[in-house]
């Protein structure tokens, strides 16, 4: 099994494309999560955008580990 953790440097371009990935109904998620979602989304376009993890998890208030699991968790194809 592959345990591949994908980095900004390792993101290859088409997944760093954000315009492709899935649309998230966030109002369809429990009102306990959609902050929660938006908060590590933000952190996440950022950090694909810009390469910089420090200010994303800054920005979003997550950790920098998170941010790249979570990375990875939308990157995985189901």
């Amino acid at each position: 099994m592959n345990h591949r953790r994908f980095t900004f440097k390792t993101l290859p371009p088409e997944y760093g494309n954000l315009d492709r990935w899935r649309h998230v109904d966030v109002e369809a998620l429990p009102a306990s999560d959609q902050e929660r979602f938006s908060r590590l989304r933000k952190g996440i376009e950022l950090y694909v955008r810009t390469g910089k993890l420090k200010a994303a998890s800054e920005q979003c208030g997550y950790s920098e580990d998170s941010i790249l699991k979570q990375l990875n968790r939308c990157v995985t194809v189901a």
